[in-house]
C-alpha cells in the first residue's frame, strides 16, 4: 500500500480490525481509505467495495493478499476449522475479484 500510495495513487483497503486499520492509513502519506468488513462475510465484502469506490472511484488495481495467518498443529485440525480458514483465506479472493471488476 505505501509503495502505491507513494506514488499519489488513491488506495482502499478493507480490514476487519478498526484500530489498526485507522493507524495504518494515518502513518501512509497519502489518500489512503479503509473499509472495515468481514471478509468471510461475501455481502459485507461487497458493501465494503463499493463504500470505498464512492470514496476513491472505480478499482483499477486489486492486491488481493488478506489472509489468517495462525499456526496450528495440524492433528488438531477439525472440518469447522478447516472449513473457517478456506473462508478466511481463500474463499473471498474469488469473490473480492468479482466486486472489483468491471
Amino acid at each position: 500500500m505505501k509503495a502505491f500510495a507513494e506514488q499519489d495513487v488513491r488506495v482502499g483497503f478493507l480490514d476487519l480490525e478498526a484500530d489498526g486499520s485507522a493507524k495504518l492509513a494515518k502513518e501512509i502519506r497519502g489518500t489512503v481509505e479503509y473499509e472495515c468488513s468481514d471478509l468471510r462475510d461475501i455481502d459485507a465484502l461487497h458493501a465494503g467495495f463499493r463504500s470505498l469506490s464512492a470514496r476513491l472511484g472505480s478499482a483499477s488495481v486489486l492486491v488481493n493478499i488478506a489472509a489468517c495467518n495462525d499456526r496450528h498443529d495440524w492433528r488438531e485440525v477439525t472440518p469447522e476449522y478447516w472449513d473457517e480458514r478456506q473462508a478466511a483465506n481463500l474463499r473471498h479472493m474469488f469473490f473480492a475479484i468479482q466486486a472489483v471488476a468491471p
